[in-house]
């Protein structure tokens, strides 16, 4: 299921340290095409709720559960962060024209390590869509939605995210993405 290129020890040393450094890594090609592709289809296939707080969020989503796909990325992302995770929930969102989400004072995140596997192919950034991680005020990570992409970030207390609001230019396009939060093991 996982890019064979990511089980080379050198390139996954390299990936660790970047991700150490940083808080934060992306991995391109993560999932071989054919699983990528099943797994694409497979959620454009699956039913979504509509899930709507005007003043903080529009989106539609649902609980993943493939745990093949499950155990592969937390397999990669305890590879990459060197740390024992334990899954926390996993959830396939679907954004489209007008979804978004807000940041707002109340707003709690969930420590841990979070890995966004992005599905959505041929998308634009001026289409809006993209995952912005705020330190505080600042940004801290942007994540533009790259087909067959995992970004690995490192939740903390301070660290929060949102999805920019989807405009117009993005016609009847959906942007899939599968969310993974783990816990790390004491």
């Amino acid at each position: 299921m996982i890019n064979k290129e990511y089980f080379d020890e050198n390139a996954m040393q390299v990936t660790h340290k970047l991700f150490s450094a940083e808080r934060s890594v992306q991995l391109k090609n993560i999932l071989n095409q054919k699983d990528y592709l099943s797994l694409l289809e497979s959620a454009k296939r699956s039913y979504t709720n509509h899930i709507i707080e005007p003043l903080l969020y529009s989106y539609r989503s649902t609980s993943f559960t493939n745990k093949k796909v499950i155990r592969s990325i937390q397999e990669i992302t305890e590879k990459v962060t060197q740390k024992s995770l334990s899954l926390q929930h996993a959830t396939l969102f679907r954004f489209q024209h007008r979804d978004y989400t807000l940041l707002y004072d109340d707003m709690k995140e969930d420590i841990g390590v979070l890995a966004i596997l992005e599905l959505t192919p041929h998308w634009k950034e001026e289409f809006g869509g993209a995952t912005f991680f705020m330190k505080k005020s600042e940004e801290f990570l942007r994540v533009i939605p790259s087909q067959n992409t995992l970004t690995i970030a490192e939740m903390t207390k301070d660290l929060r995210k949102f999805v920019k609001y989807i405009n117009h230019t993005a016609t009847n396009r959906k942007r899939y993405v599968i969310e993974l939060l783990f816990a790390i093991k004491k």
